[in-house]
């Protein structure tokens, strides 16, 4: 029922109606009481005089004489003239003898009238009264003359019957100017009650309205206008906790604002360190992968001399079984010698080569390093920053539950606000599990490019003793021509020493393939860190926009 409808026009309905309803009652009841003292008063007055009246109209008349003026025209005469005496004396409307004659009702006089045994039918009280010695009156009844009370009475011994008809005019206009006087005090009442109304209620909903008014601009986010209270009722207090809430809230909004710029600014800082992270990564990466190339091309020569020192030493087998063929199998063997000593040069440069990568490989991975525990830092920054925010909602929606109705709107913001802060948070969290996962993975790939390095070192010293062997057998070799007599000495110490040769060669190959599988899995290490450091990225600019997406709200906000 009033549901859309302002305060004022609550409140007037609220008191009239209420007003209405007992003015209602009170002049009803008012009326009632009159009609009782009416009809138990004035009206049993009124028929009492009109009784005693019918009393002193008895006495005129006998029935003889009743019974003569029948026939009698001067009897007649005489007893209008008693009649018309009567009715002036007493102030009647009118006095009447109802009689039968010749079994016909009418009237044998009326007063002041000369209607002499006129034919007029009997009413039920005439009917009524000649059937009993007591008195008969009517009620109050209207005509197009009035409203009139009449009271009948038989003549003992007659067929007649005496009748008094007396005004009742001020019986039926006390009782209309009751109900005129009982309409008009509630309409007076009622009136009166609607004005004192009207002025509460625009006292009551006018600080209600400029209320009402300074809640919308709040809600427009304007928080630098303040309203002015000049009460200490009910209202005033809530204007005044408005005007608290106000400032809270204009504090409140300040420090997100604030906190949300040094958000923003932490966030593209941790951007731009992740693209620089990422950037060396891709750089390691790709020295690692040109590593792993050239380990495979060492693997490939370190096997290409497995096989020529297979071939020497099947050759000294040959020399040694064969010595009628020393100075052929000679020249062919420094021949393989000098083939061997150039294949043995080339390895050792390429093992110096990788052993340079793989260092600034470390140098690079241990960059990488040092860099994720400074994104590791700035995660923890971004962590506190979003407990920071997180308890700053929570302030913020107690105190927008404190406002009520009110309040909701910021709840809601409140609410948005902690949701934001718990994704930077899980944000910062996925970061920093990305991070110490990284930070592990650069530990391992430091851990296997050291030993790289180190077995490199190893196998660079093994191939250089091996470059220094072969140029042993060349020496040997060419002067084999002038040695023969000592041949088999030195056959012997030649294939002793070619065995020596193959051993550490097959150990060099084994060496380098386990270089290779190292290099390779050190490439894969690097290319899963950088999908994570391009993962880290992608947070990082998510956090961004969660942050410009938060100014954008607050932005709504005006605080100064």
């Amino acid at each position: 029922m009033f549901k859309g409808m302002t305060i004022r026009k609550k409140i007037l309905l609220n008191v009239l109606m209420p007003i209405i309803v007992i003015s209602t009652i009170f002049s009803f009841a008012i009326f009632i009481v009159a009609e009782r003292l009416i009809d138990g008063y004035i009206i049993p007055q009124f028929e009492e005089s009109l009784t005693m009246k019918m009393e002193d109209f008895e006495e005129l008349f006998d029935k003889e004489f009743i019974n003569s003026a029948k026939t009698n025209k001067s009897v007649y005469q005489e007893l209008l003239s008693r009649g018309n005496d009567f009715q002036k004396e007493y102030e009647l409307e009118n006095v009447y003898i109802m009689s039968k004659v010749d079994n016909k009702e009418v009237i044998l006089f009326l007063g002041n009238d000369d209607k002499y045994l006129s034919p007029l039918a009997f009413t039920d009280e005439q009917k009524a009264a000649l059937d009993t010695t007591k008195m008969v009156t009517s009620d109050i009844y209207i005509d197009d003359y009035g409203a009139h009370k009449s009271t009948f009475l038989q003549v003992p011994g007659t067929d007649s019957v005496l009748g008094l008809d007396e005004d009742a005019d001020f019986i039926v206009d006390l009782e209309n100017l009751l109900i005129k006087v009982c309409v008009l005090l509630a309409l007076i009442f009622i009136v009166v009650s609607g004005i004192l109304a009207y002025f509460t209620a625009k006292r009551i909903s006018k600080p209600l309205n400029e209320l009402v008014d300074y809640t919308k601009v709040i809600a427009a986010g304007d928080l630098t206008q303040e309203i002015k209270n000049t009460s200490n009722d009910e209202i005033g207090q809530l204007a005044s906790s408005f005007n608290s809430m106000q400032v809270q809230l204009k504090e409140v909004i300040g420090h997100v604002s604030s906190t949300a710029d040094y958000v923003a600014s932490g966030s593209k800082e941790l951007t731009q360190s992740i693209e620089q992270v990422t950037e060396m990564a891709n750089q390691v990466s790709a020295a690692i992968q040109e590593v792993s190339v050239s380990s495979e091309m060492v693997t490939t020569g370190a096997i290409q001399n497995q096989v020529a020192i297979r071939e020497i030493s099947e050759g000294i087998v040959e020399i040694t079984e064969s010595t009628t063929n020393v100075s052929d199998e000679s020249i062919r063997t420094s021949e393989e010698s000098n083939q061997g000593n150039h294949v043995i040069q080339q390895s050792v440069q390429g093992i110096d080569s990788i052993n340079e990568l793989s260092k600034a490989s470390m140098q690079m991975t241990e960059q990488m390093h040092r860099r994720s525990k400074e994104v590791g830092q700035i995660t923890n920054v971004i962590t506190s920053i979003s407990d920071q925010i997180n308890l700053l909602a929570l302030n913020a929606a107690i105190e927008a539950a404190r406002a009520g109705e009110y309040g909701k709107g910021f709840a809601v913001v409140a609410d948005e606000i902690r949701h934001l802060a718990e994704q930077s948070a899980q944000s910062a969290n996925d970061i920093t599990k990305l991070i110490s996962e990284m930070q592990n993975n650069s530990n391992e790939s430091v851990e296997a490019i050291t030993r790289v390095v180190d077995e490199i070192g190893q196998e660079t010293v093994a191939i250089r003793l091996a470059g220094d062997t072969f140029q042993k057998i060349s020496s040997l070799i060419s002067n084999i021509s002038m040695r023969t007599q000592s041949i088999a000495s030195t056959v012997e110490q030649i294939s002793a020493s070619s065995e020596q040769l193959l051993g550490t060669t097959e150990t060099t190959v084994q060496s380098m393939e386990q270089t290779s599988a190292g290099t390779q899995n050190i490439a894969s290490t690097m290319q899963e860190q950088s999908a994570f450091m391009e993962e880290m990225l992608g947070t990082a600019n998510q956090l961004n926009e969660m942050v410009e997406n938060l100014k954008g709200q607050i932005a709504h906000f005006k605080i100064k």
